[in-house]
Order: C-alpha cells, then sequence, then structure tokens
C-alpha cells in the first residue's frame, strides 16, 4: 500500500525525466522561495508543510505559483485573489494544455511549467486524493484553554530572581518531553545543541548567557538556528525571517494566546509571533510552555 513518502519518492523520480527549473520538492525546496510563497498566498501553514512548490515566476521570487501539502493546493496569480481547494474536495481535476481545472473551475494558467511536467504534477494530486490521508485538525486538552489574568506576573525586577519570579519550569519540561518527537525542532535544557545556541545568541540575542538558557526554538530550513526563540530565566528572545530581533521581559507578559487558524503567538494581545518554518504542534506547544513556566495557561484561540 502506497503511503505519502512512497508517492513523494516516485514523483521525484518521475522529475528526473524532464526539464525543471521550477518545481521543487521537499526537502529540496529553497527556503527563500517557500517562506516568499507562504507569507504571500498560505499563510495558514508552515513551510515545513509545503510538499511541493510550484515557482510560476520569471525572476524565481515564488509570490505567484503553487503550494501543495497533504491536505490542501494553494495558488496565487499576480493581481488575483488568493486561492485553497481542500483535497477532500476535489471530485475532478483536468489538465487543458496550461491550464487547471478542479471541479470544472478554472484554477490555474501556468506561464513557467510545461504541458509535460503540470501532468505530472497532477498525476501527482490524483495520489493525494487516492490516498485519502487527511489529517483532522489537533484539538488541544480543555486544560490550556484559560485566559491569563490581565495584570504583571510578577515585580519588576533588575536581575533574574528566581524565588521572585518562581518560574515553574520542570513543569514545563515535563510538558515538552510527553509531546516533542525526535527530530523536533524545539529543545531545551541540557538537550539544547551548543552549535544552535552559538549561532542564535550571535544573530538575535548577544547579551545571553548559556547557564540562562531554557528553551531554544530553531525556525530555519537547514538548522542552523538564525532564526527562532530563545526563552532565559528573565527574557524571551526571537527572530522571524527579513525581520529584526526582539524581545520582552517575562515580567511583562500578562497574557499568552494561540490562534490555531492562523497558527500565530499572540503574547499580551498586541506582540504576535508568527514563525515560518516551526509547525503548528511545535508553535502551539511553545505557547503552552511559556504559559506552564508563568504558573498560568495560554488561551486557545480558533
Amino acid at each position: 500500500m502506497k503511503n505519502i513518502d512512497s508517492i513523494i519518492d516516485d514523483f521525484k523520480l518521475s522529475l528526473k525525466s524532464v526539464t525543471n527549473n521550477c518545481v521543487f520538492v521537499r526537502p529540496d525546496i529553497p527556503e527563500g522561495k517557500a517562506v516568499n510563497a507562504r507569507n504571500t498566498y498560505a499563510t495558514d501553514i508552515s513551510v515545513t508543510d509545503i510538499i511541493i512548490l510550484i515557482d510560476d515566476t520569471l525572476f524565481g521570487g515564488a509570490k505567484d505559483g503553487m503550494i501543495i501539502t497533504l491536505n490542501d493546493i494553494y495558488y496565487h496569480v499576480m493581481g488575483s485573489p488568493n486561492g485553497k481547494v481542500e483535497i477532500k474536495s476535489i471530485n475532478r481535476i483536468v489538465l487543458d494544455k496550461r491550464k487547471l481545472f478542479i471541479n470544472e473551475k478554472l484554477t490555474y494558467s501556468f506561464t513557467m511549467p510545461d504541458k509535460i511536467l503540470l501532468g505530472l504534477i497532477v498525476d501527482f494530486i490524483k495520489e493525494l486524493i487516492n490516498l485519502g490521508s487527511i489529517t483532522e485538525e489537533i484539538k488541544q486538552p480543555d486544560s490550556y484553554k484559560v485566559d491569563l489574568t490581565k495584570k504583571p506576573l510578577f515585580p519588576n525586577i533588575e536581575q533574574p530572581n528566581l524565588s521572585i519570579l518562581n518560574l515553574n519550569i520542570e513543569d514545563g519540561y515535563r510538558f515538552l518531553s510527553d509531546r516533542l518527537s525526535a527530530g523536533s525542532n524545539i529543545h531545551f535544557g541540557v538537550g539544547i545543541p551548543e552549535n544552535k545556541y552559538v549561532n542564535a545568541k550571535n544573530t538575535y540575542a548577544s547579551e545571553i548567557k548559556r547557564s540562562d538558557l531554557i528553551l531554544l526554538a530553531d525556525d530555519t530550513v537547514f538548522g542552523n538556528s538564525k532564526n527562532g526563540m530563545l526563552i532565559t530565566y528573565d527574557m524571551i528572545y526571537w527572530k522571524i525571517i527579513l525581520d529584526n530581533a526582539k524581545s520582552i521581559q517575562l515580567n511583562n507578559i500578562y497574557k499568552v494566546d494561540f490562534y490555531t487558524k492562523k497558527s500565530t503567538i499572540l503574547l499580551n494581545d498586541r506582540i504576535e509571533i508568527d514563525f515560518t518554518v516551526l509547525n503548528s504542534d511545535e508553535k502551539s506547544y511553545i505557547a503552552i510552555f511559556i504559559g506552564i513556566i508563568l504558573n498560568n495557561f495560554a488561551n486557545f484561540i480558533r
């Protein structure tokens, strides 16, 4: 029986027989293209959800084209609204030259891929339809659907004082240990790789000490940790690709939200942290972890 990995392997093999400079398959999708496409017309997913990226731009910016995930097809043409089709909703898919019709509707007119290449893509989509492996939305436990009180959790202090901060780090670690799988982009405690720490520190948190670090989240495709998040005993630092480094003191956080539809972390109703590589589960775990160590809980909003 075929699974998603075997379908991807077959598609990669078929690509070797055609000329191709605009169709990319994970894990060989250029990070810049993936981020541009995701930020332009597929903001409700992580770049790690992308199986196939079709760059339909002349100069390779990937802001027009198509993204195929396990569950959905996203697309965008300059001057038109963003589009999305659920794979499970597809009853008929037809290619007419470079025009793609889904359920009798013209969905996309391609300019860069040729008809042979597009035929392989249509075959791949049909395999996904047959696979029928549509993942369900993650349901968070009710115990985490609790608002934080709208007031600072502890007094402002110059230096971290664990007796005042009273961080609940051990429970946070236990929560992560029960949920993170091998290969996760989230690292904590003594399990934080030294090279990732050094890269993150040098890129967006130069003042931190290794002994103060309690969590590192790597938001890069190739694992260099130059984008992501660092949490210490008194601060949270983060950097999103193409954005400036930012930080906030833990004792200034009074509310933590996680928007499941947008897959973003929101602090204090105004600070939005929208990672591009971390998947939705990992981002929700970070929100919960922050809530736990502050002896409160994250509020999940759909």
